[in-house]
């Protein structure tokens, strides 16, 4: 379904996925680029394929990211099996089934891409838009299978809070918004379920104030890292309410779409679901905090935080319409069929529209491969290559790397490739002379 190898057609945000991949392989940790500027990811989950791959040889590297991918979809299923026992393949095809049936309509009505997001076709689609889980796993494999695996993790009740939180930011590396996503949930988790005041939990020893100074380190250092992305609006971030993203062209419009759009795609699940979860605190946080996460806006282009975060809801939907088949009855029951089977409409189409590009041919699987910018992640004329890269500051420098760019004499030396990419000559020209005033040409 995703193309590593390209024996399907990978989608169109491999055009940046794939140098990713293959610089952090290729490259000595951490990446500094030929004008000085500091490569800033969240790519917590590329590392140890690309650690291991740096060990094999090249041509296995799409494999081992395969075999990573799918070891954390097995991690995944086992984890959640444990809670739903012999319902798990329900609960798996409802997940990967479960989409908002505005998808279903755009797609039907030719205003969507079946292949890709934002809906680019209609710009108001572009601001409310949810990302069902078949489709991040297809576009954003590497934010959402890390944030399926805390979420199993944490619906199981599989470790103690203080270790839940301790895992919590290493998602962060992996998936900041997602993580960001959770918050409520963890929020609950901690000061309700336990009915206990956090600072004099009785588990309040060695262990747990180590494990609690660790994790408050990590999100520090990973805010320090992940911060400042961007230069002169170029590929920064806005944070701004939905309605602020155009208030003089879209806001009475957005206003009313959104309305629409969650009456349309979370009041008619609610309304299905409310008799029997009219009680259940995950019921209510997934039913409030999706529409909240959609009126916050965070990105450039399109609405990265409603895209990253719906994947999180639809997961914990997924746990409500999974139990809801095996507790509700009758009319209600098959009325909340018929809702699933109609959401599932896009991701049939999207496993359909996979199958079609299926191929074993070396010509026909490297036409299936985005290679826009040629195995390089230096590309200053892109409005992407500036969402990740900034100029670090002295203590970032301290902090990330010495010398004056990657070294082979730190903590990752024995891992050391020995090629550096801030090394120009291993650039084409024409790309060194680009201008990095050049009106950025992103899709």
């Amino acid at each position: 379904m995703v193309g590593f190898t390209g024996h399907v057609e990978q989608h169109r945000d491999f055009f940046l996925r794939n140098p990713t991949y293959s610089n952090l392989i290729l490259y000595d940790w951490p990446l500094v680029f030929p004008d000085g500027n500091l490569f800033v990811y969240y790519f917590g989950f590329w590392l140890p394929p690309a650690l291991a791959s740096k060990f094999l040889p090249q041509e296995w590297s799409p494999y081992i990211l395969w075999l990573w991918v799918m070891t954390g979809m097995a991690l995944f299923i086992g984890t959640m099996a444990l809670h739903f026992k012999k319902r798990i393949l329900i609960f798996t095809i409802v997940l990967l089934a479960l989409s908002s049936i505005t998808l279903s309509i755009a797609w039907s009505a030719e205003l969507a891409e079946i292949t890709n997001y934002p809906l680019s076709n209609n710009k108001l689609l572009n601001y409310i838009f949810w990302d069902n889980p078949l489709m991040a796993l297809r576009g954003a494999f590497n934010h959402i299978i890390p944030c399926l695996v805390f979420g199993a993790i944490f619906i199981n009740k599989m470790l103690d809070r203080f270790d839940i939180l301790f895992i919590s930011s290493i998602l962060l590396i992996c998936s900041p918004l997602g993580a960001l996503a959770f918050f409520p949930y963890l929020i609950f988790y901690f000061f309700q379920e336990e009915k206990k005041p956090f600072p004099l939990s009785p588990f309040w020893n060695v262990r747990t104030l180590l494990t609690m100074a660790t994790a408050c380190l990590l999100v520090l250092l990973t805010g320090l890292f992940l911060s400042g992305t961007g230069a002169d609006s170029i590929g920064a971030l806005d944070v701004v309410l939905l309605f602020q993203k155009r208030p003089n062209a879209l806001s009475l419009r957005l206003l009313l779409a959104l309305t629409a759009f969650l009456i349309l795609n979370l009041g008619i699940l609610a309304s299905l679901l409310y008799p029997v979860f009219r009680k259940s605190s995950l019921f209510w946080i997934t039913i409030c905090g999706l529409p909240v996460y959609s009126i916050v806006y965070i990105g450039s282009s399109f609405n990265e935080l409603m895209l990253k975060s719906s994947g999180i809801f639809f997961f914990f939907l997924s746990i409500l319409c999974t139990q809801a088949l095996y507790i509700m009855k009758g009319k209600r029951r098959l009325l909340l069929i018929i809702y699933l089977a109609f959401c599932s409409i896009y991701s049939f189409k999207l496993v359909g529209y996979q199958l079609r590009t299926f191929a074993v041919t070396p010509a026909a699987m490297q036409q299936n491969i985005q290679s826009e910018w040629k195995g390089f992640l230096y590309h200053p004329e892109h409005a992407s290559y500036w969402s990740l890269a900034k100029r670090p500051n002295q203590l970032e420098k301290s902090l990330y790397y010495s010398r004056s760019g990657e070294s082979m004499e730190g903590i990752m030396g024995w891992a050391a490739t020995g090629k550096h990419a801030n090394d120009a000559g291993q650039y084409p020209e024409e790309q060194l002379n680009r201008p990095e005033t050049t009106v950025p040409q992103d899709k």
